[in-house]
């Protein structure tokens, strides 16, 4: 049952946090109507306080290292961490949703007034509102996941969320009082994107590029000094060399023990990875300062930096950032449940595990592929677990498609799909289910059908923004 009583104690924090979200909304709404001649006014006057409050909790779930620190204090099990970037995404839809009825409502209200078209239109307050609507719909339009991830669309994305600066500078001409709400959360978004700024200024160096199967390949870059990260981490990284403005989320594949070298995994499923891998691919090639293999890939001024790098390319990263695998290490048992390359954080986890003694006693890690080849990825690092660590470490593969070739691991190859019940099932039996913490990071139906089996198992469930 969805809303049982374990779904309930599980989501507490996300329930608790949306319950408290909507009272405020709604306490808001009240105080704003209350008073108000007729319902006309109520609701225009209403929307427009509960407006102010959601578009200065726009940018508190934006500010990373804000949420990464309370992460590290703890506090992800009794604030709803996780969701922090799907928080920004409702309290966007609501803009809208109240923008329009606060309009709607308003020149209802003109109407009831009798007040000529021309009046309505020359006044400021109404100008700046219909500049407010249009700005906002722009970012909003070009927010929505089906416009965005289309071909191309990534950098309007980027680009029309700059359209934040002039919005909020009309937002103070439409409202005095919209100062006072964004005090506090626009002081707090600023100072994170100032150290944020200074960060990702600081160039480092790619100097390794491997191709692996599956159509993923590896970066390595010099860790720079004084980077410190935690395992599961991740970074935003911008590769000049491709796009100027794009930012891209990737997993730290490195544990924070290797002190030189920070390691990315990138699958090419995207237009921006897709020319990483076409890109990098051809690695030696930049080494060498040779130009030709890049003919029809990159245009001529970014052929002349290739040129230049001489194997050491410049990229920019901003992070680290944490995410829900950082409390692993809070756990006694733990389960990693990962698909495709929704190993590489559990990669940089695994490999900080056997470096330290802290942690939990028993880690169940089940990776599962269409292709039993792309386990090759971390092959060395699984054989390792299961030679030399098999006692702490139980490890599963499967493999979902038909393998073309002998699985180069039989011992720990299954060959279909998981059957997570039972095999959950057996491991709250022997651990506890209140010890027990299942990780996951992969495609979103596999996660759904996972979390299912945990609440009605009262299993803790950590999913990673895939």
């Amino acid at each position: 049952m969805v809303f049982s009583p374990i779904y309930l104690v599980n989501s507490a924090p996300k329930i608790a946090g949306l319950v408290a979200y909507g009272a405020l909304n709604l306490l808001l709404f009240a105080l704003g109507a209350r008073g108000q001649p007729d319902p006309v006014q109520a609701l225009a006057v209403g929307t427009g306080l509960a407006l102010q409050l959601n578009c200065a909790l726009l940018l508190v779930p934006m500010m990373r290292l804000f949420v990464s620190r309370l992460r590290r204090l703890g506090l992800g099990e009794v604030l709803p961490l996780e969701k922090a970037t799907n928080f920004h995404r409702l309290v966007g839809h609501v803009v809208l949703g109240l923008a329009v009825l606060h309009t709607v409502a308003y020149v209802a209200h003109y109407r009831q007034l009798g007040l000529d078209p021309a009046t309505i239109r020359a006044d400021p307050i109404n100008q700046s509102g219909a500049v407010v609507l249009l700005l906002y719909g722009a970012v909003w339009v070009f927010s929505l996941a089906r416009v965005r991830r289309r071909r191309g669309f990534y950098e309007v994305f980027l680009i029309s969320h700059m359209l934040a600066v002039p919005f909020v500078a009309v937002m103070f001409a439409h409202s005095t009082w919209f100062a006072v709400w964004l005090f506090l959360p626009g002081a707090g978004y600023v100072a994170d994107r100032a150290v944020r700024f200074h960060r990702m200024r600081t160039p480092a160096r790619l100097v390794g590029a491997n191709t692996l199967p599956s159509e993923v390949i590896e970066l390595v870059i010099e860790r720079p000094e004084g980077f410190r990260y935690r395992p599961g981490d991740y970074v935003f990284l911008l590769v000049p060399l491709l796009s100027r403005f794009e930012w891209h989320a990737l997993t730290i594949s490195s544990p924070p023990e290797d002190p030189r070298h920070l390691t990315f995994h990138v699958r090419s499923l995207g237009d921006w990875s897709g020319m990483l891998y076409d890109v990098f691919s051809r690695f030696d090639a930049i080494g060498r300062c040779d130009p030709a293999p890049f003919e029809g890939l990159l245009p001529r001024r970014k052929l002349e930096v290739v040129v230049r790098a001489r194997g050491r390319l410049q990229v920019f990263m901003d992070g680290p950032h944490g995410t829900p695998s950082n409390d692993i290490f809070g756990c006694e048992t733990a389960v990693l449940v990962c698909a495709g390359i929704g190993v590489t954080p559990f990669a940089s986890i695994l490999r900080s595990l056997v470096a330290r003694s802290e942690g939990p006693s028993i880690v169940y890690f089940w990776w599962v592929n269409r292709d039993h080849r792309a386990f090759e990825w971390f092959i060395d690092l699984v054989e390792a677990l299961h030679r030399d660590h098999g006692e702490r470490f139980r490890i599963a593969l499967h493999v979902t498609g038909p393998p073309d070739t002998e699985p180069r691991l039989p011992e720990l190859t299954h060959l279909g799909r998981p059957d997570f019940g039972p095999t959950l099932d057996a491991v709250a039996a022997e651990h506890g289910a209140s010890d027990t913490t299942v990780f996951y990071c992969g495609p979103r139906a596999l996660g759904g059908v996972l979390k299912g089996h945990c609440r009605a198992l009262g299993l803790r469930y950590r999913k990673e923004n895939f």
